[in-house]
């Protein structure tokens, strides 16, 4: 393991040297946890795939009984080949660990309490979806150290949580208003409250300032431009990915993604990389345009979509006419919500084993209703390779197909009425 020089004292020369008690409650006190120090890797046995092996190892196991005397446990273990797995033939995932006796033991079922977290040394698990081969190791086993910095990094990866700070119009012109709210970020507050130190409040801003912000779009390589410090939305501009942004096609409209930087209260937006027809059209595409933004942006959070249709000079008057529209993004967290996410169907068709909905006796069956302009509109479509409607049912029972129109009972019935008539020939 490693020195801790600044502590002012000597390391020991391995784990089964032992730690004095000072060392421990040093060791204690730059957050070492229960879990691996080295070795510990579970691999799937070369000669026999229903088993697995164990690398040898060294661990530590922390008994918190008492915070002010935390008593260590320093544990070691031999390789271990060609280990039968317990239940394989009723489960799908098995969870090991080693104990505070250096005795590897096994879970049925993943993720394991949180008392065996905290009283053993977790490693890898196991899967065995067809419940008798070992398929793969899911990594994620638990190490003693740097457990801080890798709940950082796990956290900065998932970004500022935001709370309020949202977008609108504000008034006869481009510029636009932040609401007040707070962003939650680790040390984010430190200067103001050492006692409060991962929030930050917020002030309103009406109108943003010039000089907190500017806009980005890509360059023609792979690279991003940022516009010098200017507040206002250029509604009539786009960026097609050429480095130059071009002018956006008459009664187009385009999805302008705001993020805000409570570390700073600095705004930042990314200009519309697609046009579209409608404000509806674009408003359902702001989750599956997948936008290519600059990484810079994964540091804010994704906090409103300005839809904006070309030509409007007015941002207020166009939300009210219904050429602008903002939208708050449910997700509070960072870019990763700008593109293609939880609202994206292929992304859940993409991952689910059986793309099947079975429906049971409590919920009933599975509705589709139409929300749009009039009963006559297309509720649910079938299209070809290309993209063309070749089945459409509308929000009024109109079954249409290839062209054909009619009642969709009745074009069922007259398909049984064929169905008979050419039974009888």
């Amino acid at each position: 393991m490693g020195c801790f020089h600044n502590t002012g004292w000597n390391c020991p020369s391995s784990l089964n040297g032992g730690l004095t008690p000072a060392q421990e409650s040093q060791l204690a006190s730059v957050g070492l946890i229960s879990g691996v120090i080295s070795g510990g890797q579970i691999t799937i046995n070369g000669g026999d795939p229903a088993k697995f092996d164990l690398a040898a190892g060294t661990g530590i196991v922390i008994n918190w009984v008492d915070p002010l005397v935390p008593v260590f446990t320093e544990v070691s273990w031999p390789e271990q080949l060609a280990i039968t797995v317990t239940n394989i033939g009723t489960t799908i995932f098995t969870s090991l660990y080693i104990t505070s006796l250096g005795v590897l033991t096994q879970f049925s079922g993943d993720p394991l309490p949180k008392d065996i977290r905290r009283q053993n040394i977790v490693l890898d698990s196991i899967v065995h979806n067809n419940f008798s081969t070992i398929e793969n190791v899911a990594t994620n086993s638990i190490q003693a150290y740097e457990y801080g910095n890798a709940f950082e990094d796990y956290i900065k990866k998932l970004g500022p949580i935001n709370s309020d700070n949202g977008y609108s119009a504000n008034g006869a012109n481009l510029t636009i208003d932040k609401a007040s709210g707070t962003t939650t970020l680790p040390w984010i507050n430190r200067d103001n409250d050492p006692q409060s130190p991962t929030t930050v409040t917020n002030a309103s801003q009406t109108p943003v300032p010039t000089t907190t912000m500017s806009g980005t779009y890509r360059d023609d390589e792979v690279g991003f431009n940022f516009d010098s410090a200017d507040n206002t939305i250029d509604p009539d501009l786009f960026d097609n990915g050429s480095g130059t942004l071009a002018a956006v096609a008459n009664n187009k409209f385009t999805i302008v993604r705001i993020f805000f930087f409570g570390q700073n209260d600095n705004t930042i937006f990314s200009y519309g990389q697609a046009e579209y027809s409608s404000l509806p059209e674009a408003e359902s595409a702001i989750f599956t345009e997948a936008p290519v933004l600059s990484p810079l942006l994964s540091t804010g959070t994704f906090v409103s979509a300005l839809i904006v249709k070309k030509g409007v000079t007015d941002l207020a008057a166009a939300v009210s006419g219904g050429d602008a529209s903002f939208v708050a993004i449910i997700s509070q967290t960072s870019a990763a919500a700008a593109g293609s996410g939880s609202q994206d169907l292929q992304a859940t068709y993409d991952l689910s084993v059986s793309p099947e909905i079975v429906t049971d006796a409590t919920r009933g069956a599975l509705t589709l209703r139409r929300g749009s302009a009039a009963d006559t509109d297309n509720v649910l479509e079938v299209m070809n390779g290309v993209g063309t409607i070749k089945v459409a049912i509308k929000g009024n029972g109109t079954l249409e197909v290839s062209g054909q129109a009619g009642s969709l009972m009745n074009t069922l019935t007259d398909a049984a009425t064929i169905a008979t008539d050419c039974n009888k020939g």
